[in-house]
């Protein structure tokens, strides 16, 4: 079982320049501090990748950066291609088996330009894509897209994320563009290394009414749960050698489409969410059918009060393991994220990372979480204890 952490290219690399994301950046205006220098992991990934081995985990999923990669319309960086491929090597070199994620939110500018994901060619250039990064890197896990359907709703439907769109009609054309973008990926990248195990990171969330008597909540929960946990996979079947999730906490439906973070009086995260390690159960459950094994890519808590993260994450562990012991296939777990990095539109203020920002001269300050993490990878899940900390 895989035991380590994720992150993204645009989140905590630096020096991005080319992507969609820099001119979003700019249109939130001068209020709004962007990635920049994120948290310097271009320049230091080989020594990062030392201290994530040297915490005990065996596992490490980042993104390709496709700005970097193909900065204008068919010139392609060798350099870039060159520090990716440095990067799963020396992983495996150190015990950490890399786990790449072809295409995570960001898009080259040129390609925002003439449509982004609702350009007709979207698919085939992201089966391109695949082929030049497939056949560079010899990696064993890939992710194709990650979280698809929040990349279509919150580009496209809510407006809050690039292309800043608020439109169903093009929210449901994104979905199919990018349906077609990861079959076309999963089949290139089967195609260069057959023993390749390939999925997607899917965001899934339990969505329950907003107002438990109400009839139209009751029914919004059930349109929404079937349009933004189910359809995509559904759609794909077939190209899954494994089942992707991106897992944090439930949401709530509030009419047909309405949604909601939580209801009055509950207890949040830094995000707005209401965490229960029992959604997740409920999750997986949902799962169990397919067979497939199912390897969780992000799980964490966006909180500043260390004990809230390590219950959160020793719950969640304990929920995991549980399911892991009724027979469920479990791949592995990733916990996100690295360090505090750059939320998207939430910017630098929420704090989801086994370490703090780095800071100059310290990159990694290790929370009590990672201890548990480490306990964890350590026991492959037999050993998390009653004492979160």
């Amino acid at each position: 079982m895989l035991w380590g952490v994720a992150t993204s290219s645009y989140q905590v690399e630096g020096g991005i320049e080319h992507a969609d994301w820099n001119a979003f950046e700019r249109r939130l205006g001068p209020d709004f501090t962007g990635a920049g220098a994120a948290c310097g992991h271009y320049q230091h990934a080989l020594s990062d990748l030392t201290e994530i081995a040297r915490l005990g985990l065996s596992a490490y999923r980042f993104s390709v950066e496709w700005s970097r990669i193909e900065p204008v319309e068919g010139r392609f960086d060798q350099t870039a291609l060159d520090h990716y491929r440095q990067v799963v090597l020396s992983a495996r070199e150190m015990g950490l088996e890399p786990v790449v994620t072809l295409h995570h939110f960001t898009l080259p500018e040129w390609l925002a330009r003439q449509g982004g994901v609702l350009e007709p060619h979207f698919p085939s250039r992201l089966e391109r894509l695949a082929r030049l990064v497939g056949s560079a890197l010899p990696a064993a896990w890939w992710v194709t897209i990650n979280e698809p359907m929040v990349l279509a709703v919150m580009g496209y439907l809510t407006g809050e994320w690039p292309p800043g769109e608020r439109s169903l009609l093009r929210t449901r054309r994104a979905v199919t563009a990018l349906v077609e973008a990861h079959a076309a990926a999963y089949a290139v990248l089967k195609e260069t290394g057959r023993e390749r195990k390939v999925g997607i990171a899917k965001h899934l969330t339990p969505i329950l009414p907003h107002r438990p008597a109400n009839l139209v909540d009751r029914t919004g929960s059930l349109v929404q749960h079937r349009f933004f946990n189910l359809d995509f996979y559904r759609r794909t079947r077939g190209c899954h050698d494994f089942l992707g999730v991106n897992f944090y906490a439930r949401s709530y439906a509030r009419g047909l489409s309405g949604v909601r973070r939580s209801r009055p009086g509950e207890a949040v995260s830094q995000m707005g969410w209401v965490t229960d390690a029992r959604d997740l159960t409920a999750v997986l459950d949902w799962l169990r059918p397919s067979g497939l094994p199912v390897l969780i890519l992000e799980n964490g808590l966006a909180t500043t009060d260390e004990r809230l993260r390590s219950a959160y994450l020793h719950s969640h562990l304990m929920a995991l393991m549980q399911a892991r012991r009724s027979g469920l296939p479990v791949a592995g777990y990733l916990y996100w994220t690295l360090w505090d990095n750059f939320e998207w539109r939430e910017g630098w203020g929420p704090a989801f990372g086994l370490c703090p920002r780095p800071a100059e001269g310290a990159r990694f300050a290790w929370r009590p979480a990672a201890r548990l993490l480490a306990r964890a990878a350590a026991s492959d899940g037999e050993d998390l204890g009653s004492d979160p900390g």
